[in-house]
């Protein structure tokens, strides 16, 4: 117990100098200041890079971490090592303290503590970057009716796709950063001579959302079957905000089945106490009085 007690000092006591230093940084010369995190960062990101580089690959089909780095916003070509050295590394780290904690507690259970905080290690990324995927999307999520509205604007004014992808990515750079760097990425697709069912379908894989491939669906056969765009773009916007407002119906009824549990556990014995412990005390009194007559 006492070398774990002693490590945690020692990484709170670091934590605290090197936040200190940070902030005194920060206010003497912000610039200086962000060149440096942004030079510590790289230098973070190459090091893990080159731990992932030299550790074996998962041979899944499809590359499935790719598109879960896709959907959580990254899309650098060494992403996938950068997240397979920072896998091994919290591996390697957990099993540490992992080890500390058997050997605190008993010599055999130092392998027992190693493997079950690896294997912590091991699977505590992956579920970070799908939880930061499906924040991700939710943000997505919550600006497409405005942009769908944005194209629908454009594309009635007399404009092409492309500069309504274009326009619209302008009007939601502030409001929706995240949104517009996908409608420019698709509007750089287009412009790269691909065809408009690759780009379309490269949009909706980029996001992970079903909803950018409803969209992306629709682009498509309106370009298919020559349809106006203009209207159905609106009938879309139309069906998503009536879908957000379905979704806040649904999560309001759910509130009070969801308050069953700790109205039951928690508020429903302290009224039991406050409301009967006065009635017990006296009726076991009033026994005791009666046990000793």
């Amino acid at each position: 117990m006492i070398p774990i007690l002693v490590l945690l000092f020692l990484f709170v006591l670091g934590s605290i100098l090197l936040l200190g230093l940070w902030w005194n940084g920060r206010t003497a010369n912000a610039v200086i200041t962000a060149v440096t995190v942004a030079d510590s960062r790289a230098g973070v990101a190459g090091a893990l890079q080159w731990v992932g580089e030299r550790t074996p690959k998962q041979r899944r089909r499809g590359d499935p971490l790719r598109r879960m780095l896709y959907n959580a916003g990254y899309r650098s070509a060494s992403a996938a090592s950068v997240f397979r050295g920072l896998t091994w590394v919290c591996v390697a780290v957990l099993a540490f303290f992992g080890v500390l904690a058997g050997l605190s507690i008993d010599d055999g259970n130092a392998m027992l503590g190693a493997l079950s905080m690896g294997g912590l290690g091991y699977f505590l990324p992956e579920k970070i970057l799908k939880a930061m995927g499906e924040r991700r999307r939710k943000r997505l999520r919550a600006g497409l009716p405005s942009a769908i509205d944005l194209m629908v604007l454009s594309i009635e004014a007399g404009q092409s796709l492309d500069a309504a992808l274009l326009e619209t990515a302008r009007g939601i750079r502030k409001a929706y950063p995240e949104l517009a760097a996908e409608f420019s990425a698709l509007n750089g697709d287009l412009r790269a001579n691909t065809s408009r069912t690759e780009s379309l379908r490269a949009f909706a894989d980029r996001s992970g959302d079903s909803e950018f491939r409803k969209l992306a669906n629709l682009l498509n056969d309106t370009d298919r079957f020559g349809t106006s765009l203009g209207p159905a773009l609106r009938n879309h916007a139309r069906y998503l905000r009536i879908r957000v407002k379905q979704q806040a119906q649904e999560a309001a009824r759910k509130v009070g089945v969801k308050l069953i549990f700790p109205v039951f556990f928690l508020i429903f014995p302290s009224v039991i106490l406050v409301t009967l412990g006065p009635a017990v005390i006296m009726i076991s009194k009033q026994m005791k009085s009666y046990m000793a007559l």
